[in-house]
C-alpha cells in the first residue's frame, strides 16, 4: 500500500475543498452573517493546516498506484471531507451537535437526501448554499474534478483509472477519450452546462436567482435537498416539471449524454477517416514496388522438408557410430548390418 500517495491526494482534496467553502462564505459576508464567516474562517483554517501537513508528511512518494490504493483514496477522502464540511454547521451554531451536522454533510456528499433540519427556511444563505453544494459535488465526486483540473502524477499515468473506477458506481468504467483526463473535464464540463441550463430554466418560471442556484444545485446531484421546508410543494407546476426532467437527464449516465456529440465528431471526421483507410489498402509493398522497378521477382523461398523414418534414422545413427565400436554395442543399439549408407 503506497500510503503517502493517498496522504498526498487526500491532501490536494482538502485543499479543492476548502476552496468551494469560499463562495458560501462570501456569501455570508454579503448577507451580513458575519458570525457563519467566522465559521467559515476557523474551517478554512483547520483545512489548510491538515492539507499542509499532509502535503509535508508525503512529500517524495512513489508514483506506484493500483486498484486499493484507488478504494483506500476514495472512502478516506469522503469521510475526511465529511469530518472538516461538517464544521461550519457546528461552529456557526445551525446545529448544536456534532453528529448532527455530521450526519447532515454525509447526506449532502453521498446525495442521500436526508436530513435532520426540521425548519430549513430561516437557516443562514451561506449554510444553505454549501448544504446543497455538498449535493451537487457529491453527484459527480471531488476525485474526478481533481483529476479534470490537474495532473495528479505529474503526468497522466494509467493510475488515474484506478481512482475513476473506485469513484464510479457499476462494474464497468469506459473512458469517453483515450486520455482519462480529458474524459474528467468532458464529464465535468457536462455536468456544469446541465446545471446552468437547469439555473436559466427555473429564472425562466420566475424563481429568484439564489432559490434557482440552489435548488439546480439540489437537483443535479439528484439527492433533492431543497430550500423551503415544503421542498419543491411550493413553487409553480412550470417549475416542478423542470427539476423533474433535469433529475431525469442527470440521472442518466453522462456518457449517453455524451453520444450525440461523439457521433457528430465522427460523421466531420467520417470522410477523412475514409480516405485515410482507402489510401492504407491500396499503397503498395516497399518490398514490391522497389523489385518492380529494378524489373526483379520476389525471389521465392522454398523449403524441402525431409521425410523422415525409423529406418533411415537407424542408418544415419550407424554411420555416426565409430567402426571400432565392439559387436556386442552395436547389437545392443539395434541397428541392422544388412544397411548401408
Amino acid at each position: 500500500m503506497n500510503y503517502k500517495m493517498i496522504g498526498r491526494f487526500i491532501g490536494k482534496i482538502l485543499l479543492i475543498e476548502g476552496a468551494f467553502m469560499v463562495p458560501a462564505m462570501l456569501i455570508s459576508l454579503i448577507g451580513k452573517e458575519y458570525h457563519v464567516v467566522w465559521a467559515y474562517l476557523w474551517t478554512l483554517v483547520i483545512i489548510l493546516a491538515v492539507a499542509g501537513l499532509l502535503t509535508g508528511l508525503c512529500r517524495g512518494s512513489k508514483k506506484t498506484f493500483y486498484a486499493k490504493e484507488g478504494l483506500a483514496c476514495v472512502g478516506l477522502s469522503w469521510i475526511i471531507m465529511s469530518l472538516l464540511g461538517c464544521l461550519p454547521l457546528y461552529i456557526s451554531g445551525v446545529t448544536p451537535h456534532f453528529i448532527d451536522a455530521f450526519f447532515e454533510i454525509v447526506s449532502g456528499f453521498t446525495t442521500t437526501g436526508a436530513s435532520i433540519l426540521p425548519v430549513v427556511e430561516g437557516l443562514p444563505k451561506g449554510i444553505l448554499y454549501w448544504r446543497n453544494f455538498t449535493n451537487w459535488l457529491g453527484g459527480m465526486g471531488v476525485l474526478v474534478f481533481l483529476l479534470a483540473i490537474s495532473s495528479v502524477g505529474g503526468s497522466d499515468n494509467g493510475f488515474t483509472m484506478h481512482l475513476l473506477r473506485a469513484e464510479s458506481p457499476g462494474p464497468n468504467v469506459e473512458k469517453l477519450v483515450p486520455r482519462m483526463r480529458q474524459t474528467a473535464r468532458i464529464l465535468y464540463l457536462l455536468y456544469i452546462v446541465l446545471t446552468v441550463l437547469a439555473v436559466i430554466f427555473f429564472l425562466f418560471g420566475g424563481m429568484p436567482l439564489f432559490d434557482a442556484v440552489c435548488t439546480a444545485l439540489g437537483t443535479a446531484g439528484t439527492g433533492g435537498f431543497g430550500i423551503r421546508n415544503d421542498s419543491m410543494a411550493g413553487y409553480s407546476p412550470y417549475i416542478q416539471n423542470v427539476c423533474t426532467v433535469f433529475m431525469l437527464l442527470f440521472g442518466v449516465m453522462h456518457h449517453l449524454t455524451y453520444a450525440p456529440v461523439k457521433a457528430l465528431q465522427y460523421k466531420e471526421r467520417a470522410p477523412a477517416l475514409k480516405a485515410a483507410a482507402c489510401a492504407a489498402r491500396t499503397r503498395p509493398d516497399k518490398h514490391q514496388a522497389e523489385q518492380n522497378r529494378l524489373g526483379k521477382a520476389r525471389p521465392q523461398i522454398k523449403v524441402r522438408r525431409r521425410k523422415s523414418c525409423r529406418a533411415h534414422d537407424r542408418c544415419h545413427l550407424k554411420s555416426r557410430v565409430p567402426d571400432r565400436l565392439p559387436e556386442c554395442v552395436i547389437k545392443a543399439l539395434k541397428i541392422p548390418c544388412n544397411q548401408q549408407d
